[in-house]
């Protein structure tokens, strides 16, 4: 359906629609936490307008991506990567993705976002929310992560999803990752209320420097 829009029903119908939008009090909650990485499969910028709410006294700066923008690395805690893997409609021209061909044809031109996400998946702690397990990309992605690939030394992965179903734990099970029965908001306030003190940006200790303490 919608590679049938024209240019100008695209900008009516998908563009204006998602842009310029206000963050809900769950992409407000975002803002509190420290992140890596945020990948959306979302277009629209609700979550761009959280961290630019100077009242929700966000942590990091947003850098909004799109993913047909070169891989850059960030190790800097001061700023979070928000990679669109479906477009943004602050980038309209750069296109969006809605259907299975052109999932597939991104897969295969070895897109390096789509390929960091692949192989963090596998191996990294995730938290995935407001999607579900029977998505293409998202099965895509799912498929390179297993129980085994995993490692121990790190956290856990979680699935927020408030209405699971049987295929759904199955599906947890079968790729190594906890499911959490409640909507992400929920859990982003239950966290608050286990740790009402949260990380702060200078509580971090540089890797090279924490290895010249004793463990």
């Amino acid at each position: 359906m919608f590679g049938m829009l024209s240019p100008a029903e695209i900008e009516t119908h998908v563009t204006a629609k998602f842009r310029l939008c206000s963050p809900g009090p769950t992409a407000s909650l975002l803002t509190k936490y420290i992140w890596n990485q945020i990948f959306t499969f979302n277009i629209d910028d609700a979550t761009e307008a959280a961290y630019e709410h100077l009242e929700n006294r966000p942590q990091q700066t947003v850098i909004p991506i799109h993913f047909r923008d070169p891989f850059k690395d960030n190790k800097d805690r001061d700023f979070v990567q928000l990679i669109h893997l479906h477009g943004s409609t602050r980038r309209p021209a750069d296109g969006y993705v809605f259907s299975k061909d052109e999932y597939v044809r991104l897969i295969k031109g070895i897109n390096p976002w789509m390929t960091i996400l692949g192989d963090q998946l596998g191996s990294e702690p995730f938290i995935i929310a407001g999607t579900s397990l029977n998505e293409i990309d998202l099965s895509y992605y799912l498929s390179q992560r297993a129980p085994e690939t995993a490692t121990s030394l790190r956290g856990p992965s979680l699935l927020i999803e408030p209405f699971p179903d049987k295929l759904t734990e199955h599906k947890c099970t079968k790729h190594g990752l906890v499911l959490v029965p409640m909507t992400f908001e929920k859990f982003l306030k239950e966290i608050e209320i286990y740790y009402p003190t949260l990380p702060r940006r200078d509580s971090f200790v540089n890797v090279t420097a924490a290895t010249a303490f004793d463990p």
